[in-house]
């Protein structure tokens, strides 16, 4: 019995969604978006793309909804053509795990074969 409740709090503790799954929904509606995935029990998230919502904006909607974006997912060639442009938006939307706002990491996603 001790071990169902104790793998019960171990998931609620480890509940993210990578925002790239919702992308079709999120691209209509970042804010009922954020809403229904903290009514569903997420608590953390990861960034996928900004949707052209400033980087204050974006940490008051998490802040609203009681989401925490952990990580932010970048194309690798926005990386090699805007790499200021992506620090500065994930540090002050994104945690950090040294007591200031900043980011611990990025997933890069990258491009194979020309697709």
């Amino acid at each position: 019995m001790s071990f169902h409740y104790n793998s019960i709090q171990w998931c609620e503790r480890l509940s993210g969604v990578q925002l790239y799954s919702v992308r079709n929904v999120l691209e209509k509606n970042v804010p009922q978006t954020l809403a229904a995935l903290s009514a569903a029990g997420f608590r953390e998230v990861e960034l996928a793309g900004y949707y052209q919502i400033p980087p204050g904006q974006m940490k008051a909607l998490l802040e609203q909804t009681q989401v925490r974006a952990v990580s932010t997912h970048v194309q690798l060639e926005l990386l090699y053509t805007d790499l200021h442009g992506q620090l500065a938006y994930a540090r002050p939307v994104l945690p950090s795990k040294f007591g200031h706002t900043g980011f611990n990491f990025f997933t890069i996603i990258m491009k194979q074969n020309g697709s």
